[in-house]
């Protein structure tokens, strides 16, 4: 007979063979994966970046220095952790302004272009894309490679 144990912080439950284990009522016991805390509309990718599909997509419009006119449609947002250097560009912005400097920094979007587009966004997209970036910089959060 073999057996095998499984525990929680309530209780040991050991089965000693498969006709008590089916009968037994276990604990589950998570592995350690818990599910991110992530906004609606957002997944966890598995190179650790998050991906948020925007519930209203913004076109970017805007005059390059060439005068060309471009228009770029935006329906998702690819998140990346931050590093040091971008917590200090952050550190180093008005006060108004680090919300959408710190959401730029995780796109990697030039800040200007995600001023214009933060402007557009829908409210709800808004606060998703900071709930992603606090995310970021909660630790625990396990990510890929």
């Amino acid at each position: 007979m073999n057996n095998v144990g499984a525990k929680d912080e309530e209780h040991l439950v050991l089965i000693g063979d498969e006709a008590t284990a089916a009968t037994e009522k276990l604990p589950v016991i998570d592995d350690g994966a818990t599910a991110p805390d992530l906004p609606e509309g957002a997944e966890l990718q598995n190179d650790g970046t998050v991906l948020l599909t925007l519930l209203e997509p913004v076109t970017l419009k805007y005059r390059r220095s060439s005068g060309e006119t471009r228009e770029e449609p935006v329906d998702k947002l690819l998140f990346h952790r931050l590093r040091g250097a971008d917590l200090i560009a952050i550190q180093n912005t008005a006060s108004g302004s680090k919300g959408w400097v710190a959401i730029a920094r995780s796109v990697r979007m030039s800040e200007l272009k995600m001023k214009l587009l933060f402007e557009r966004m829908d409210g709800a997209d808004a606060m998703a894309a900071s709930q992603i970036v606090g995310f970021f910089l909660e630790r625990g959060h396990p990510i890929g490679r």
